[in-house]
């Protein structure tokens, strides 16, 4: 199956056409040309892309975030990966002043960049978790506790955050269930060592513990 998206550029919207071949898609292209000339509407053609579950490379762009449909277990990324929460982090460092304007500054312009796409977003490389935290502190002290600096502000964590807001996200129930989801909610609830059962509109999650932790917890 072959599948063509193009967003509209009057329209704002975006629309698919699947087909069983290559000569049924051609045909009905056609007919949506037709169509957008007849009613006014015209394609933003530099917005089109051809997908097709027989391709090796399957990932397709959409409002800033790429997903291989055919895939489940291929994380779902920003665009550019996570480069501009790279360049971000490095700009950041840049900044003189006190450690808290930093941290106002990435609670505003960084924080979004993961968190915006919450759960289906992939968790945050880990190594940027801690040049975060030192673009924040610019600190050399070798001693500081780095994990309670943290736990005060899990709000700002770029992996704990997204997982945090998950449990919220979780009982909307216009949240739908597919497979992509539940693997991208696998993968933050990694990130605080649990692991994800199951989840519905109603109930929330389910998690499992670890054997060997705190069953306190």
């Amino acid at each position: 199956m072959s599948t063509i998206t193009g967003p509209c550029g009057s329209s704002g919207g975006d629309r698919s056409l699947t087909a069983e071949s290559e000569v049924e898609l051609d045909r009905g292209l056609e007919l949506t040309k037709q169509f957008d000339a007849e009613v006014g509407f015209v394609e933003n053609e530099s917005k089109r892309q051809h997908w097709s579950v027989l391709q090796e490379s399957n990932s397709v762009e959409h409002l800033g975030v790429m997903c291989d449909p055919a895939r489940a277990r291929i994380p779902i990324t920003p665009g550019g990966g996570w480069s501009e929460l790279e360049a971000g982090i490095q700009i950041l460092k840049t900044f003189p002043g006190r450690a808290d304007a930093r941290e106002r500054i990435a609670l505003a312009y960084l924080r979004p960049l993961w968190m915006w796409a919450t759960p289906f977003l992939e968790p945050v490389p880990q190594p940027l978790v801690g040049a975060l935290f030192q673009a924040i502190q610019k600190t050399r002290c070798s001693w500081w506790c780095s994990s309670r600096w943290w736990a005060r502000r899990a709000y700002l964590h770029p992996r704990f955050s997204p997982a945090l807001q998950t449990l919220k996200v979780i009982r909307s129930p216009l949240l739908v269930s597919s497979v992509h989801l539940r693997h991208a909610l696998r993968a933050h609830f990694e990130c605080l060592e649990v692991e994800y059962v199951d989840h519905n509109s109603d109930w929330g999650v389910k998690l499992r513990v670890h054997p060997d932790d705190d069953q306190r917890v």
